[in-house]
């Protein structure tokens, strides 16, 4: 798991504005923001008593990394990364990131800080602008990136793990169609992330996401409701699958979870007639 955790983030950190995917947010009422001008050329998640006002402002270690990383200064960027939740060390983490820089032509030119958010005393995240361009041309998005302050200083999180969990659920749908088999939890400084492992129960029909019909997840919480739309998919009969679902939050305890527009598909993942579009609710309590 710690494997896919760093393939995770880094595809993520490198594959700026490349997401298609849209989800439903509601507003954070909480976080704080503080805004930096573009710049020419400019299982649980590690913890630490120190208050967080004997640390330096989380802003700098932000400016300071994008900094050095627009100049290519790749030797100096490990110092300022915590890997405890990477699943490699920082200075692998950055040869990976070099590596894909220089094999799609990267090139950030300018950064803008556009959110720091705080989750705790010991914990905050960031929401960086960047544009640069690389193989394909001109490129822009936006980076995520924890802040975990660590003896005193705060070093740059690429996983913004706080907490993950594996629920033990058995749960079938009322139709018998389906059963989860595990559901692991993941909750991070922007929300919270699932993996769900599914069996399909049918013999000779599939279970369609989001082929013939939109389907989507809504968390509810104690501070609301959130949607996110799923990626397709399709469990072949009498298999296995899972689904993998990101809800972006303020800080807020998950307690339960609806997925909508499953859809029952013969062989060829064509509709049947008479079977109707179905719902999963999962309880995280």
């Amino acid at each position: 798991m710690k494997k896919w955790f760093a393939i995770m983030v880094f595809t993520t950190f490198v594959t700026v504005g490349c997401s298609n995917e849209t989800r439903e947010v509601k507003p954070t009422s909480e976080a704080k923001q503080t805004e930096q001008a573009f710049s020419p050329t400019s299982t649980s998640a590690a913890t630490n008593t120190v208050k967080e006002e004997e640390a330096p402002d989380p802003s700098e270690i932000v400016k300071k990394f994008y900094e050095a990383y627009i100049k290519k200064d790749y030797d100096t960027l490990p110092q300022y990364i915590e890997d405890k939740n990477l699943g490699m060390s920082a200075a692998d983490f950055i040869k990976n990131l070099k590596e894909s820089d220089f094999k799609n032509s990267a090139d950030t030119k300018e950064y803008m800080i556009s959110q720091i958010a705080d989750y705790d005393d010991t914990h905050k995240y960031a929401k960086v602008l960047v544009k640069g361009k690389n193989a394909n041309g001109d490129v822009s998005g936006e980076n995520r990136i924890g802040l975990v302050l660590v003896n005193g200083e705060w070093k740059l999180d690429f996983v913004l793990l706080i907490e993950k969990s594996n629920l033990d659920k058995q749960i079938t749908t009322e139709n018998k169609v389906l059963t989860v088999t595990s559901v692991e939890q993941m909750k991070r400084m922007d929300g919270f992330n699932y993996v769900i492992q599914l069996k399909n129960n049918q013999t000779d029909n599939q279970v369609s996401v989001g082929w013939l019909n939109e389907a989507t997840a809504e968390l509810t919480t104690d501070k609301g409701n959130v949607t996110s739309k799923l990626s397709r998919a399709t469990i072949k009969p009498n298999s296995n699958g899972s689904i993998t679902i990101f809800f972006e939050t303020q800080k807020a305890e998950a307690n339960s979870l609806q997925i909508n527009g499953l859809q029952i598909t013969d062989s060829k993942n064509l509709p049947i007639q008479g079977k109707d579009p179905f719902s999963l609710v999962i309880p995280l309590k």
